[in-house]
């Protein structure tokens, strides 16, 4: 079944392509968008977190902070 190209553009980011890109791309401004809420909003503390973590797994003792 076609969906006109009116119906397909009012959807928005759910139809690109007649796939599953569109919610992928929702998905990943969505993080950026939240990741850049954190830094703005919060003083960038769970972004801080999250890196630190990822050092903390890749075996490096330095720590980031969030000032």
């Amino acid at each position: 079944m076609k969906i006109p190209l009116r119906i397909a553009s009012c959807l928005g980011f759910t139809i690109i392509h007649n796939s599953y890109l569109g919610l992928g791309y929702l998905a990943y401004l969505s993080g950026v968008f939240l990741f850049l809420c954190d830094i703005a909003l919060n003083r960038a503390r769970v972004t801080t977190w999250i890196c630190n973590k990822l050092l903390e797994a890749a075996g490096n003792a330095g720590t980031l902070s969030p000032c």
